[in-house]
């Protein structure tokens, strides 16, 4: 991951691309048992707004709702620090 030179909390409020290994990935196929197990990893690309973030995982912000003028957000994903490959900063929310 590129941005584990940053300080926890340096990213929040930024605007990035996270490229990250979906590990949840399933099909409905059969199994070939000859192919490499490694070629079932989904790699996503995922943009949002990094709203969060602990030491092992970034919560990303993609939806918001500004009900009586206070921002909350609405649909996020939660992406642990450890299937990330690399994070682009894109701008800075406002």
């Amino acid at each position: 991951m590129k941005t584990t030179k940053c300080k926890k909390g340096t990213l929040v409020k930024k605007v990035v691309l996270v490229k990250w290994n979906d590990i949840s990935k399933s099909t409905n196929s059969e199994l070939d048992e000859r192919a490499s197990i490694d070629s079932f990893l989904g790699v996503m690309e995922t943009t949002g707004v990094i709203w969060k973030e602990s030491d092992d995982c970034i919560l990303l912000a993609q939806e918001f709702w500004n009900f009586n003028g206070k921002l909350s957000v609405r649909d996020w994903v939660v992406i642990p620090k450890c299937v990330v490959i690399d994070i682009t900063i894109m701008g800075e929310m406002e």
